[in-house]
């Protein structure tokens, strides 16, 4: 179910929110979304924003943007509440940056995020709950407070456990900090691309045999509406330092098919896992395959903390899945055009490599698909 009011953030404190807020770290839908609701819906009295692409050097009309109009941007060097965004919605232009180089351009705007925050500040950071990892033997669901199981395969998974490492050498650094962590589950929404939405984007949607795929997602605008709220009860106010956040429950992949109107490819894991390789080795994939992990096992979290202090996810799991869907079928002629639209992630890869494969063999036989 949605709404045309926007997400639910709960009883925010004006008081917290009266202060000038922070948004920094990696440009892009979420960091936007962040600064609108601050400035709109809240009437924070300042949000200032100096955000980047990793690696790509400042966006424009991001560096320093300060709202509303009449501010400068000689603001002053810290602030008492800082946003820090990790968790990137641009796929494209992360797959055009080496990885090492990105690397280092996250740890450095965690850095400059932190060196933002002033004395006894709250530093918020947007991650992803892929940290956690996708593993048969996970918990449903993942409590925040779980290990980080992830594997870094040279990915964006990758990427945010390096965040996330640089993350406690900065609490270690800066004690008088106090830190929340928002881990979401998939975020969709308009202008989003990243490795799930890149998975629905393939002709056929690759299931791993012996697998029983659950899905869970976050829109955009949910997730804002979280940070805001995490924001806004402050580091004392019960949510505690790690806060996951996705809509309820978890739809089905029978019932992903059917929504998406897309047949499943099923594979062996063995052999997807072979042809992933493959396409790595020849330079196809930026990734041996350990990303096929999260379309075989669980990795969905609660918002139950959140929901508590009164937030609410207006999209639920099968209206996000629309969203995503609507935004791929809205951008076709563009993807006609990106010919990477399976790089990024390796179910997508599979799949396609293996409807070509069925195509070709009924093809010598004289059949359709």
């Amino acid at each position: 179910m949605s709404s045309g009011d926007g997400a639910d953030t709960g009883t925010i404190s004006l008081r917290v929110l009266n202060a000038e807020l922070s948004v920094r770290g990696v440009d892009g839908r979420i960091a936007r979304e962040i600064v609108r609701l601050g400035r709109d819906r809240f009437g924070v009295e300042a949000v200032s924003t100096r955000l980047r692409a990793p690696g790509l050097g400042p966006s424009n009309g991001a560096k320093a943007a300060k709202h509303p109009a009449g501010s400068h941007p000689d603001s002053p060097a810290t602030s008492p509440v800082v946003v820090h965004v990790a968790l990137s919605t641009d796929l494209h232009r992360d797959l055009a940056v080496a990885t090492a180089v990105r690397r280092a351009a996250l740890v450095e705007l965690l850095r400059a995020s932190a060196d933002a925050t002033a004395e006894g500040g709250h530093l918020v950071v947007v991650s992803s709950a892929r940290v956690y990892g996708a593993r048969a033997t996970n918990p449903v669901p993942i409590p925040p407070e779980a290990p980080l199981h992830a594997r870094d395969d040279g990915g964006l998974t990758g990427d945010l456990l390096v965040v996330e490492a640089e993350l406690e050498a900065v609490r270690r650094a800066r004690p008088d900090l106090r830190v929340s962590v928002v881990r979401a589950a998939a975020v969709v929404g308009p202008g989003v691309d990243t490795t799930i939405s890149r998975h629905f984007e393939s002709p056929r949607l690759l299931v791993l045999s012996g697998s029983s795929p659950r899905w869970q997602f976050v829109h955009v605008e949910d997730l804002a509406a979280a940070v805001m709220c995490v924001v806004g009860h402050g580091p004392d106010g019960g949510l505690g330092p790690v806060v996951t956040v996705g809509a309820p429950g978890s739809i089905s992949q029978a019932r992903v098919e059917l929504v998406s109107g897309k047949r499943r490819l099923e594979l062996p894991a063995a052999v997807a896992l072979a042809t992933a390789r493959r396409l790595h080795a020849a330079g196809v994939l930026n990734t041996s395959g350990v990303d096929l992990d999260y379309v075989r096992y669980p990795w969905l979290v609660s918002a139950e903390p959140l929901e508590a202090v009164g937030w609410r996810a207006v999209h639920d799991n099968e209206t996000c899945l629309q969203v995503m869907l609507d935004g791929i079928r809205r951008d076709r002629g563009l993807l006609a055009l990106r010919r990477d639209a399976a790089v990024g992630t390796a179910s997508a890869a599979v799949a396609v490599v293996g409807t070509a494969a069925i195509v070709r063999r009924r093809k010598r036989r004289g059949s359709l698909i």
